[in-house]
Order: C-alpha cells, then structure tokens, then sequence
C-alpha cells in the first residue's frame, strides 16, 4: 500500500516519483509521515479519475467477484454501455486486491491450494472480524491456534482486514474501506503497545504510573518555575494510579488508592500542533479526541506564544513519546475517559497551568482530581466531546 500510494499516479513510461500521496515526502528509515486529510481528499480524488494499477483485475483469489456483479447490474440498469475502463471501479478492485494480498501473506499455509485458501478467506470474512481473527489465528506454526501477544494491536489488524474485505451492500463503499479508510484506519496510524505493555494491560493490576515524588525528576524545569509553590508541592505526592482495560470504555485510568480532593494527578502533554490540524496521524472517523486539548482565553501559555490567541495540544502516542515515555513523566491525562457531564466529571485537566516547551514542542498541563476526591477503584474522567474532534474548548478570563 506505501508503494501505491507514493507512487500512483502513473505516467508513460513507468512511475513518477512524487506524484503521490506522500509526494516524496517518505524517507527511509522514518516511521510516521504527517498527511493532512486535504492530500489525502485529493489523491483519491486523482485515483478515482485515472485508476491505480489494476493489480485486483486478472487473478481470481484476489478479484472481487461482488464488484463486477455489481458493475454490471448497474450498467445493465442505467442501460449504459460497458467502457473499456472505469477508474472508480478500478481503485475499488485495488483496494480490494490489496486486502486478499495482505491477508494470504499471514495465513496462507504451505503447499496450500490457491483455491482452497480463496474459499477459506471468503468464509472468514463472512463471518466478520471473528472470522478474520480465527483465520490468522489458525495460521500459527503447525496450524494450531494460538493466543495473540498483543490483543490490542491484533483486534486492529483483524478489523482492518475485514473492513477491507466485508460485503459492500449495495454497491456503495459504505463499510468496506478504500484508500482513505486504508491510509488512516487506525491499525495503520495508531500507536501500540509492546508485548509486555500488552500483557500488563489485561492484568488486573494494569501499567501503573508513577507516584509520590515524580515531578522534580522529569518534568522541564520551566515548567516547575512556572507553576505556584502549592502546586509544586503537591507534585511530590501524586497519588498511584493505573492504566487499565475499563469495561465498555477501551483503556482508562483508575485510582488504585483513596485520592483526596484537589489532589495534583499527573500532567497532560503533547506536541503543540497548528489550531485545527490535530489527528494528521490517526483516522479521524474514530477520533480519539481524549488526545486532544484546545484553550484559549486569558492563558498565561499565550505570553509564550504571541501573538496566537489559541492553542491546541495533541498527545497521541508516538516513537519518541511512547508509553514508556508516559510513564516515567507521569503524562496520564491522555488516558482518562471522557465523562457525561461536566457534573460526573472527577478530573480537571488545567488549561490555565498549559507550559510550552520550545526546546521540544510540547505543550504542558496539570491533571487535578475534583474537590470530592476519589475513592478506590474509581476510574478517572474529565468533560470533553468524545466524539469531537480537540478536546471540550474552554474560555478562561481568570
């Protein structure tokens, strides 16, 4: 998919370098590259109007026969004549073709008959993700099942593949993905987490952060300096709390002792990023916006970057700011989940405490609990959208 989309479009003669999504923006060795969604709009805009290589056109197990009935029925119907090439249904037979290729690389097993592994895939997308799952699974060495190192990463990889190859419904790519949801589905753009960090999240006790005296040891000493002597203070007794699974809510943070009222949690950070151009990195369909921190107002962070009048922060994960990272700064706000209300909330995240770091491009900010406190075993969680896209924006005149 990376050489499709940083080569496509061809020219006479073979491919153009550049001419692609990527725009020769990739180098090798870099992991993530940022694309705004406006380059990715138009790519596909360009793909629809010229087609990709047709690589889903000729080989059976990879062609999606759903497609060309589709086609068809539709052409019979709109009594149009069938044209020697139709680019739409080019990139979707692509896109398909893509997905078939990627999946009979993990699980196609040795000497296996082409045909029979064609049927065995039909059947397991048929049967949705579960089946997408039980078929990489049953490719294990020996053919016997095995249970995933990483359950986080391998349910995004099972729902990746099987939104790729799910039935279209009515000739439409509703469900289905094409190159917009294959470029940003969050399999391909979301961080993970390392084995151990997998294993450790579906423990009871979870990642735990660190507690007690963590501020001095890694937070940037502008930001300490910038914060009041109460505060500073009450950094050397940050409460134990974990990373865990919370039911129905994906990860979440817990208390894993009785925390006091206006008891400091943690810190918020990320990269500050352009206002408006958070999730360059992640699919926005899906957006986790509990990465993402607006503010604007009377903020002291805007002596720091006059003459902007809003900032916006995003956490999201990445290779130098990992989980490994998050924990050894006590960056926990990212993790909390969003409350119903701003009355159930039991987090502050404090907007008016944001530090920029102009050294790192990170923005900092404190996580408060509320003035009741928490007791033991109750998960964190401050106001925001969760289905927005930044953060809940607050005005702050004080």
């Amino acid at each position: 998919m990376v050489s499709i989309v940083e080569r496509q479009p061809t020219v006479p003669g073979g491919q153009r370098r550049g001419a692609g999504l990527l725009r020769g923006q990739s180098r090798h060795g870099d992991k993530y590259v940022g694309i705004p969604y406006s380059a990715i709009e138009k790519f596909c805009m360009q793909t629809g109007d010229r087609g990709l290589a047709l690589i889903g056109a000729t080989t059976p197990a990879f062609k999606d026969r759903e497609l060309k009935h589709v086609e068809k029925s539709f052409r019979l119907a709109h009594s149009r004549v069938q044209p020697r090439f139709d680019a739409n249904y080019g990139c979707w037979q692509d896109s398909y073709a893509f997905f078939r290729m990627v999946l009979f690389d993990l699980t196609r097993m040795l000497n296996q008959d082409i045909a029979d592994w064609s049927q065995q895939a039909d059947e397991a997308a048929r049967q949705g993700v579960d089946g997408i799952k039980r078929m990489l699974l049953g490719a294990a060495v020996g053919g016997q099942p095995q249970e995933p190192q990483q359950p986080q990463a391998f349910g995004r990889l099972a729902d990746f593949l099987y939104r790729g190859l799910c039935s279209r419904g009515n000739g439409h790519q509703t469900e289905r993905l094409g190159i917009m949801g294959a470029v940003t589905h969050l399999f391909t753009t979301l961080a993970i987490l390392t084995p151990d960090q997998e294993k450790l999240l579906s423990s009871p006790e979870g990642i735990p952060f660190p507690h007690g005296a963590v501020a001095h040891k890694s937070w940037p000493t502008g930001f300490l300096n910038s914060l009041s002597a109460a505060a500073r203070a009450k950094a050397e007794m940050i409460p134990k709390l974990s990373y865990v699974n919370q039911p129905g809510m994906g990860g979440g943070l817990v208390a894993l002792e009785d925390v006091p009222g206006d008891a400091l949690l943690g810190v918020y950070v990320g990269r500050r990023v352009r206002n408006n151009f958070c999730g360059i990195l992640y699919d926005a369909r899906e957006f986790p916006s509990r990465y993402n921190v607006t503010g604007q107002g009377s903020l002291r962070i805007f002596t720091q970057l006059h003459p902007e009048t809003k900032f916006t922060c995003d956490a999201q994960l990445d290779l130098q700011h990992d989980m490994t990272w998050c924990q050894l700064v006590g960056n926990s706000g990212p993790f909390i989940n969003a409350a119903e209300s701003q009355k159930l909330a039991n987090c502050i995240v404090d907007r008016r405490s944001a530090w920029y770091d102009e050294d790192t491009g990170l923005i900092w900010m404190l996580v408060w609990s509320k003035t009741a406190g928490m007791q033991k075993g109750k998960y964190c969680s401050w106001y925001y959208k969760f289905k927005a896209g930044a953060g809940k924006l607050w005005h702050f005149d004080n």
